[in-house]
Formats: C-alpha cells, structure tokens, sequence
C-alpha cells in the first residue's frame, strides 16, 4: 500500500521543481519581460515579434547581440495629450500654407509676363532685364517662403503621424480594430536604463549601457476606455 504513495512524492517532486523554474523564468517587471522578448526576437531574427512589441529595430550584424541584461532605473511615467495638438498644428500648418500659396498665385497672375521672362532667363535663355529685377528678388522670395511651408507642413504631419503609429500600434487588435481618432488619446512614456552585455559584431562582448524608451496609449471619451499595451520606441 505504501509502493503507490511513494511514486506520488517521486512524481511530484520534479513537479514541484518545474512549476518552481518556471515562476522564475516568467519573473521580473513587466517591462524587463517586454524588453528581453524583444532582444531574444532580435536575436533569433523574429521581425513579425519585433514589429508587435516595438516601432523600432535592433540589427544583430550592425549593433551586435544583447545576450542579458539588468534593469539598473526606470523612470517615472509621463503623460502627453500631444496627438490633439499634432492634429491642431497640422491643420494649421496647411491651412497657412494653402493661404500663401493663394497670395502667391494672385502675385503669379499679376505679373506672369515678368515671371516668365525671369525663368527664361534663369534657365540661361538671355539675362535678366532691368526693369525685372524686382519681379525676380519677389518671385525668388515667393518661391523660398513656399519652400519653407511646404517644411513646416511636413514636419508636423511627420510628428503627428509618428505619435499616431505608436498609438495604435500599442491598441492594435486585428479582431477588433480601433479608430484612434474618435478618442481622446493620452501617451504614456517611461524609460529604462540597462546595463547590458553586448557581443558586438566583432564578437567582442562588452557591458553596455542602454536607454530603452516605452510608450502605451490610453484612449478616452468612446465607447469604452483602452489602456495599450507597452511598445518600445526607442533603444540609445
């Protein structure tokens, strides 16, 4: 009778050890898991991973393999309602833009003999005559003011559309998509430093130190309230 009762506590044992290893294994902060998936993705070469838990990449041939690493700090939280005002400065941008480029057409039409000569003779077609040299310093002037619009334009739609990707990268759900825009989206970002060890391409191993940045979205004002998951954006 004792036989069977002896192969239970034999059978339990390992048992016992393995769910032990295994509530160490899955120990740590949730953003030292996070952040080791995404470094044993980037070792193994697992982009689809990588692209589901970071904006940013992390090239083995070119910045080297991080092998382990601790978490020496991690920053308080910051919050950032940045995409409301993205959105304001975008439009505003373009709506300044599309009102110069108003002005500039009526200056155009008025004075399209001139201009036109002007850029003949920018293009090497003859000089420019005396009585063009104003047209040409305003046009020259339209021209580089046009030039600089278009660069604010652009750059806020940047700045806008990369706090727009992380948002929904984090509240990404292939089953239940989500429109961001419909919310009240507030970032929240924190960063971690590491003391890392690092085989570098060389196959060198050095401990170094890194900077991880880690942004999640919180949307409010719909339906129902989202908290994102974590996303790393950025690694100095």
């Amino acid at each position: 009778m004792d036989r069977p009762r002896s192969i239970m506590r034999a059978l339990l044992v390992p048992t016992i050890l393995l769910v032990g290893l295994v509530a160490v294994g899955c120990g740590g902060s949730e953003e030292e898991t996070i952040i080791k998936n995404y470094f044993r993705a980037a070792r193994m070469g697992d982009n689809t991973t990588m692209g589901n838990i970071a904006t940013v990449s992390f090239d083995a041939q070119t910045q080297g393999v991080v092998q382990d690493f601790t978490v020496a700090n991690v920053q308080e939280e910051r919050r950032t309602l940045r995409i409301k005002e993205l959105i304001a400065a975008s439009e505003e941008a373009q709506a300044t833009q599309d009102t110069f480029s108003d002005e500039m057409k009526a200056y155009q039409d008025e004075n399209i003999e001139a201009i036109d000569r002007v850029l003949r003779a920018e293009r090497g077609e003859g000089t420019v005559a005396r009585r063009d040299v104003a047209v040409q310093e305003a046009w020259r002037k339209w021209r580089d003011d046009m030039s600089e619009h278009t660069r604010k334009v652009s750059d806020a739609r940047t700045a806008l559309g990369d706090e727009r990707r992380v948002a929904e990268a984090s509240v990404m759900n292939a089953q239940n998509p989500v429109d961001i825009t419909a919310f009240d989206v507030e970032l929240v970002t924190k960063t971690v430093t590491l003391d890392a060890s690092v085989r570098q391409p060389d196959e060198q191993a050095v401990q170094r130190p890194m900077v991880v940045t880690m942004e999640r979205a919180e949307l409010k004002g719909g339906e129902r309230d989202i908290n994102g998951r974590w996303i790393i954006t950025s690694i100095q």
